[in-house]
């Protein structure tokens, strides 16, 4: 068994917490009854820095001293820091463990899985899928190593043949650069911080532009600010059409213009009456001096008052007044004028209702 260490910076500048140890495994197969693990490497963070040790099997039978290798340093720690490693590395190790009647060290210590901190992100990032190599990219977190886990096991084999030092040097490489790339991934919980920002209403611009079928049409630009740092800006696309761009400190909501009429009702319909003659409801309090004739109680379809303009989307009823195409419809409108917007709680309401639909969309 050969044993490497060596110091390094996180690439996105992370530090962790105390008792935290960063690991990630190299294997021959994915079946823990045919496969082998060949490399275990581990990172922790200590006051002069990170520090990174990997232990290396040059040969099959060193297998067991690997194990054992891992599972003594682990009693320096509390919680198992992985990508995945409840899906895979952990499952996996445990049953080599097994086979080779030595004690797992997991037991005792509490589990963090960077991945699945991530996957609440993706739609919201933009990102096609929640690969590491993915979130590194995202990150600009940059890579030497060209190889994926799966090539490295034919290399592995090479290896064992001919012992050839360039061949050790891809195999350390690639886990290295795993366990380096997963410190960077401390970075990922800045955006799930970042979604409670205070955001800052700054500023309503609206543009003209023509679609692609030569028609008129119109978006509106929503820009707010907020404080938190983020290492890296992204923009994301909406099934609506909505687009959100962050970048820097400003934060850019894209909306279509909706241009039509549309209704807004009241909720307490028993309160009005409905005029067929001007197609609007009015309060009974006012409805008392119109003819009866003319009058009839309104309804929960009725009950509402028309009006014709340009408008915005809301996901939810924040900014008032609110309007609908249809009393059950639950796309929710506002007027699309800078005059809406003076409320700085209900913007801030409104901002993080779009967030939410980016993230579950």
């Amino acid at each position: 068994m050969k044993e490497v260490s060596l110091t390094f910076t996180s690439p996105t500048g992370r530090t962790a917490a105390p008792g935290q140890l960063f690991f990630d495994i190299e294997t021959t197969g994915l079946s823990a009854e045919r496969a082998m693990t060949y490399l275990i490497g581990c990172a922790w963070y200590e006051e002069n820095g990170w520090h990174l040790k990997q232990w290396f099997a040059d040969r099959k039978e060193a297998e067991n001293e690997l194990l054992k290798a891992f599972a003594s340093h682990c009693t320096r720690f509390d919680t198992l820091v992985h990508f995945n490693g409840n899906g895979f590395d952990i499952p996996f190790l445990s049953k080599r463990y097994e086979r080779a009647r030595i004690p797992a060290p997991f037991s005792a210590l509490e589990s963090l899985d960077l991945y699945r901190m991530a996957k609440p992100l993706k739609k919201l990032l933009g990102l096609n899928d929640l690969k590491q190599k993915t979130l590194e990219r995202f990150l600009a977190i940059g890579r030497e190593d060209k190889f994926s886990g799966g090539d490295l096991i034919e290399l592995y084999r090479l290896y064992l043949g001919t012992r050839d030092p360039k061949l050790e040097r891809f195999l350390l490489l690639h886990n290295e650069e795993d366990i380096k790339g997963m410190t960077g991934l401390l970075a990922i919980p800045d955006y799930l911080a970042w979604q409670e920002d205070d955001f800052v209403f700054e500023k309503f611009e609206k543009r003209a532009y023509r679609t692609y079928e030569g028609n008129h049409a119109e978006e509106c630009f929503l820009t707010f600010t907020y404080s938190t740092a983020l290492p890296a800006g992204f923009s994301s696309h909406h099934p609506s059409g909505a687009v959100l761009a962050v970048r820097a400190d400003r934060l850019t909501l894209r909306l279509p213009v909706f241009h039509g009429t549309l209704k807004h009702y009241y909720s307490n319909y028993r309160d009005y009456y409905y005029l067929p003659l001007e197609g609007k409801a009015i309060h009974k309090s006012v409805a008392s001096f119109v003819d009866p004739t003319y009058r009839e109680k309104a309804s929960r379809e009725n009950c509402c008052v028309t009006k014709e303009g340009a408008f915005l989307p809301q996901p939810c009823r924040q900014i008032e007044p609110v309007f609908q195409t249809g009393p059950k419809e639950k796309v929710y409108y506002f007027e699309c004028c800078e005059t809406s917007f003076r409320s700085a709680e209900k913007n801030a309401a409104f901002l993080k209702d779009w967030l939410k639909c980016f993230a579950s969309r």
